[in-house]
């Protein structure tokens, strides 16, 4: 029986920091996902889920240090979201302060 609701998906990202750039990031700098353009703010090492619509999804992820707006580190990926589907994206910067904190698929998706 339709319910007239479409199959909602979803888009899970974790942030991590590289072990060795940990120590200085965590404290000073706070994660962000932005989805299709939309920001939240996110907890490091945390898997944070975001409803989205089937189809392409935009996923950015970036840190900003605190009391700063500007993005920092900041990488992208494109994937494709199919109906009730679980997409699931891990973002993690290199061992340098300045690399980039790039998002690629992950293993587990529902």
């Amino acid at each position: 029986m339709a319910t007239g609701v479409p199959d909602e998906s979803w888009i899970a990202v974790s942030v991590r920091a590289h072990p060795l750039s940990r120590w200085f990031l965590v404290p000073l700098a706070r994660p962000f996902v932005a989805v299709d353009g939309v920001e939240h703010r996110v907890r490091w090492s945390r898997r944070e889920v975001f409803p989205v619509a089937a189809g392409g999804v935009r996923v950015s992820t970036f840190v900003r240090y605190r009391g700063f707006v500007a993005r920092l580190g900041e990488g992208s990926l494109h994937v494709r979201v199919g109906p009730g589907e679980t997409v699931e994206v891990l973002a993690a910067n290199g061992v340098l302060n300045g690399a980039p904190f790039t998002p690629r698929l992950g293993d587990r998706a529902r």
